[in-house]
């Protein structure tokens, strides 16, 4: 007797006129003649086997090769993930500085070009709020508190209430009294 196994029933039954099998639950056994049966072609099988790898491998490569690309950028972001911030190179603080170009402003340039341009929006509407001039240049109100006092002190501008004028212009609706 032996136990079922497709390989084994196969070979057994090329070697003789008949196989008992066994099942693996059940404990049966069951005697199958073999005469006129005849052994599989190994060879043929082989052949089929080898062919249909083959086929499994073309079919699988671009897989392969996508995988082997997806791990690579995946180790490539987890070192720079990981890379200390001392390591990776530091921008100048001036701006970068493109090829061929000029550079960017400096803060201080920034500045003056603020200052500037609230002295333009001043001009064009004397009693200006801060915070209407932060919404008209598009920048944080608290930075025009730190340029707006440096104007006064350079006599450009005039605070009066909340808003500001020009130095040596008088705000519509204020009244001016002239002295004899």
């Amino acid at each position: 007797m032996s136990r079922y196994t497709p390989a084994a029933a196969t070979l057994e039954a090329a070697c003789e006129e008949s196989v008992d099998l066994t099942h693996p639950v059940h404990e049966r056994t069951v005697r199958i003649s073999t005469k006129g049966v005849e052994m599989p072609d190994l060879e043929a099988i082989r052949r089929g086997i080898v062919e249909r790898r083959a086929e499994l491998e073309l079919e699988l490569e671009p897989l392969i090769n996508e995988l082997s690309l997806l791990r690579q950028i995946s180790r490539t972001l987890d070192d720079a993930v990981t890379k200390p911030a001392a390591a990776q190179p530091r921008l100048p603080r001036s701006g970068v500085r493109r090829l061929g170009g000029p550079r960017a402003p400096s803060p201080a340039a920034r500045g003056l070009q603020r200052a500037e341009q609230a002295l333009e929006l001043i001009g064009a509407r004397p009693g200006i709020t801060p915070a209407e001039l932060s919404r008209q240049m598009e920048i944080n109100p608290q930075y025009l508190y730190r340029v707006l006092p440096r104007l006064v002190k350079a006599g450009k501008v005039v605070k009066r209430g909340h808003g500001y004028t020009l130095a040596g212009e008088v705000p519509p609706g204020v009244a001016t009294i002239r002295r004899a």
